[in-house]
């Protein structure tokens, strides 16, 4: 088998593989043959909606908009939750699971945010009154 793979011009593989990945994908950018450049016109990052999504979510519980940090805190949650590339090990792939922590641990936060020590003294979802 090695012997096969010897004679094989890595240009041609990888040129056939392209080809057949081109006509397979629809709605990707695939350029080049030497150096492939892949793009995505219209795609959302679930790494930089986590991040939106808390930035949404800390906003909304400083100005007490509790419904509003509830479904943006549920997103960062979901998605940090979920971790990121399971199984592999990288320096730069440590910083991104610390960072999904982090963002995690604050999407706790804001989720528990109306009966949290930290939050506003009432709140219209609990229907509880300001304390006096």
């Amino acid at each position: 088998m090695a012997h096969r793979w010897a004679q094989c011009d890595p240009d041609a593989a990888l040129s056939s593989i392209l080809s057949r990945l081109r006509k397979a994908i629809t709605g990707v950018q695939l350029d080049g043959r030497g150096t492939v450049r892949f793009g995505l016109d219209e795609c959302d990052v679930d790494l930089e909606s986590a991040n939106a999504a808390i930035h949404r979510a800390e906003s909304a519980v400083a100005q007490g908009h509790w419904e509003r940090a509830w479904a943006a805190a549920q997103s960062a949650m979901f998605t940090a939750r979920r971790g990121f590339l399971p199984g592999e090990d990288a320096l730069w792939i440590d910083r991104v699971r610390r960072h999904l922590d982090e963002v995690h641990v604050r999407s706790l936060e804001a989720y528990a945010g109306p009966g949290s020590a930290s939050a506003a003294p009432s709140s219209p979802l609990l229907g509880m009154p300001a304390a006096r």
